[in-house]
């Protein structure tokens, strides 16, 4: 092969690997990025009266990229199996046969969970690419029990399929759950910015390194807050005018202006001075 042709061809082959890897580390992101939002989206939309909600997700766990735990409202433990697929510019539908991958990946790792003594109840796709109408129209015959090229015979697949949660969410949407979840702790917008790459730094950091990691809801807060207990930080970074005034009334976190959230300022204990009348 000429030289010119030799530095061609590594020139394409330089820009796939280049593209796939660029592809692999968004992929990551997304994933870690998931990870956060599924805990954040839990925290924002509990209500005061919940006695159920997730109480953690375990990072590459069964096989799926996720598995969410909790307790349901009754005291009943759940497990529910998450999987992320992303692709760039999002635009590639899920065909039928992809989508029987990962239902075939979910039933393996029900059956892996099983095994280790753990029930799972439900399953849930996370992508940032739509189905393909022959996909959708898989997921209608899977819940009218209709027969098709991928559903016949397989009682695990129609199962699956039928109760599948299909969410349909673009990186920007799943960093917007985590960025909304810090801002109601009173954080400014470059803290978040810092905030959100320092959860999914430890998130990649951290995953396989000692195989499942499992994230609680005071790990997000950490990594992203920079203190394992938001209150505290809301309740030291408020104006010095603003301080005074909470201080003298002893109630400093209903003082109606916000905190910032910055670790390098971060208090662990606050104590209140009583006012001189």
């Amino acid at each position: 092969m000429p030289a010119q042709h030799r530095r061609q061809s590594l020139n394409v082959d330089d820009a796939r690997e280049n593209e796939g890897g660029r592809f692999a580390i968004a992929g990551l992101i997304y994933q870690a990025i998931g990870v956060a939002g599924l805990l954040a989206e839990a925290r924002l939309e509990l209500e005061p009266d919940d006695i159920g909600g997730i109480l953690s997700v375990t990072h590459e766990k069964h096989g799926q990229d996720a598995v969410v735990e909790g307790n349901e409202p009754t005291g009943r433990r759940f497990q529910e199996l998450i999987q992320f697929k992303f692709s760039l510019g999002g635009i590639r539908p899920i065909q039928p046969k992809e989508l029987f991958d990962i239902v075939d990946g979910f039933a393996n790792s029900e059956q892996a969970a099983s095994q280790l003594g753990s029930a799972t109840c439900g399953c849930r796709l996370v992508t940032n690419r739509p189905l393909s109408p022959g996909a959708e129209r898989e997921i209608a015959a899977a819940k009218s029990d209709a027969a098709t090229r991928y559903l016949n015979g397989n009682d695990d697949r129609r199962r699956i399929l039928a109760c599948l949660e299909f969410e349909q969410k673009t990186l920007a949407e799943l960093k917007g759950t985590v960025e909304e979840y810090g801002r109601r702790r009173g954080m400014f917008p470059t803290e978040l910015n810092d905030g959100v790459q320092r959860l999914v730094g430890w998130l990649q950091e951290n995953t396989g390194a000692l195989g499942a990691l499992r994230v609680t809801h005071e790990d997000l807060d950490e990594r992203l807050t920079g203190s394992w207990d938001v209150r505290d930080i809301l309740a030291t970074h408020f104006e010095r005018p603003c301080w005074r005034s909470c201080v003298n009334f002893g109630r400093m976190r209903d003082c109606p202006i916000g905190s910032s959230a910055a670790p390098s300022r971060m208090k662990s204990n606050v104590r209140f001075k009583k006012s001189r009348s």
